[in-house]
């Protein structure tokens, strides 16, 4: 017969856990019974450690994982903002010059050299890209 987690009190004394074996021994008087013990109350708290710190990692994964899921969409969405803003500037440039164009227009000044300006522009900020891309941008976001 085995006995687990057998508890051992002592009146002011904190409680300890016993493993104890019964096992029968026939002997020349007859039917004796041998007795063994083994204090396991280290063991137990050893794995009631262990356990806890089990649960603790498993805690600090689904952390970590809800943070991931968490900061993905936020960068997506900060990476398009910052790209949202660049391109305004961008935009803004070549309204600049279409504004000087069309002042050059109305003053009846030359406008060749406006207009030269104006495509110049229009390919540095790439004006075709932004048209197609800042709609995406502000969908996905």
């Amino acid at each position: 017969v085995r006995l687990n987690k057998v508890v051992l009190s002592k009146v002011g004394e904190r409680s300890r856990y016993l493993k104890l074996t019964l096992s029968p021994l026939k002997t020349s008087s007859g039917l004796d019974i041998v007795l063994m013990g083994e204090d396991i109350t280290e063991y137990l708290a050893l794995e009631h450690d262990l356990s806890q710190a089990q649960k603790l990692e498993s805690l600090g994964q689904l952390a970590a994982g809800v943070a991931h899921e968490i900061n993905t969409p936020t960068q997506f969405v900060g990476d398009n903002l910052r790209f949202l803003s660049d391109a305004f500037t961008d935009i803004g440039t070549v309204l600049d010059r279409h504004h000087t164009l069309l002042t050059s227009a109305k003053t009846g000044l030359p406008q060749q050299e406006a207009i030269e300006r104006c495509e110049d522009e229009a390919r540095r900020v790439d004006l075709e890209y932004l048209q197609e891309e800042v709609p995406k941008a502000i969908a996905q976001s």
